[in-house]
C-alpha cells in the first residue's frame, strides 16, 4: 500500500492513496479529504499534481480527485 505525508501545524501525517478521495484547495489553504475526515494540511496543489499524477487526475484548477477511488460524479 502506497503511502504520502503531508504536513499538518506541526504533525506529518502518512495516509494512505486509496484512502485519500480528493485534495482541495479552498480559501488559501489545502485540504485532504478521506472517507472520515478533512485534514487541513500545509503546501500547495501544484506540488501535489506531479506527485499523484498516477493516482490523481485534475478536473479543476482547485481539485484533485482520486481516480481509483472515485465511482461516480453527480453534476
Amino acid at each position: 500500500m502506497q503511502k504520502v505525508f503531508f504536513m499538518s501545524n506541526q504533525t506529518i501525517l502518512y495516509l494512505p492513496i486509496d484512502e485519500i478521495i480528493f485534495i482541495q484547495w479552498r480559501n488559501r489553504k489545502l485540504y485532504v479529504h478521506t472517507k472520515d475526515t478533512i485534514y487541513p494540511v500545509s503546501g500547495y496543489l501544484k506540488q501535489y499534481t506531479y506527485l499523484l499524477k498516477h493516482h490523481f487526475k485534475k478536473i479543476n484548477r482547485n481539485t484533485m480527485i482520486n481516480y481509483n477511488v472515485i465511482t461516480y460524479i453527480d453534476k
